[in-house]
């Protein structure tokens, strides 16, 4: 093969690839499809620790959310109230925590095909950092 049928042929190989396929174009969701996805927020969940997080946890109660408080240890929330709602696909869950909290959920949260949607680190004082965030 010499240059002059080796460009000739690479130049036939790219028109043909070249070819466009027209596809068929996706219909945007209707109005009632996008309602239908999103979730409704089942509980808040908060570190008990923090004075901040008692306080948007009140705020969270009054406004007629479940709220559950923990101490440090988010394992029995977790086993008690979170996974068995999210077996049952029961929606959204918000939270304020620490970032290692928040990682934990993260982990959990991928396994029924679910993800953090928003964060806000805030600061807690000399305590550290706090994180609220919403699952969905």
């Amino acid at each position: 093969m010499n240059r002059r049928s080796f460009v000739l042929t690479g130049i036939t190989a790219a028109g043909t690839a070249a070819v466009a396929v027209p596809l068929p174009r996706a219909t945007p969701p209707q109005p009632a499809a996008v309602a239908t996805r999103r979730m409704r927020e089942f509980a808040f969940i908060f570190d008990q620790r923090f004075a901040a997080a008692h306080a948007l946890a009140n705020a969270m109660a009054w406004r007629g959310h479940k709220v559950f408080g923990y101490v440090g240890d988010i394992t029995a929330l977790w086993l008690r109230e979170i996974e068995p709602q999210w077996a049952r696909r029961a929606g959204a869950l918000a939270g304020i925590s620490t970032p290692a909290a928040l990682f934990c959920l993260e982990q959990l949260a991928a396994q029924h095909w679910l993800r953090v949607v928003t964060r806000h680190e805030q600061q807690a004082g000399g305590s550290g950092p706090l994180v609220s965030w919403v699952i969905a």
